[in-house]
């Protein structure tokens, strides 16, 4: 069926948009959510004791929030650079010369 209706040529332009897409996925779920678990986490600072009784705290951004922020802003911004260098820059599959082709041998791939 593949063969037949060429289905591999429908999809291969797909496949870097959808590993750029759960890259920018996994970026946009950090800074919709998990930006507020680590800023409750470690920027919470309970007020006086007098004021722990009313349960309240008081939630700033602080230092780790923007170490966080900087870290994922900049591994995103590496993964994306390299990941689209590297789709851009392959070569691709390279298909021998239908007239020369000769069998394939173990020997033949121990050359290094």
């Amino acid at each position: 069926v593949t063969a037949k209706y060429e289905l591999h040529k429908a999809w291969r332009p797909w496949v870097p948009l959808f590993g750029l897409g759960l890259i920018v996925l996994v970026d946009a779920a950090y800074f919709s959510h998990i930006r507020s678990l680590l800023q409750r986490r470690w920027c919470c600072h309970q007020r006086e004791e007098d004021e722990q009784q009313q349960m309240s705290e008081e939630c700033k951004a602080c230092h780790w929030t923007t170490m966080h922020d900087c870290l994922v802003v900049y591994l995103t911004g590496m993964l994306l650079f390299h990941y689209v260098c590297t789709m851009f820059r392959s070569p691709g599959v390279v298909l021998p010369n239908e007239t020369a082709i000769k069998p394939w041998r173990a020997i033949d791939g121990q050359d290094g």
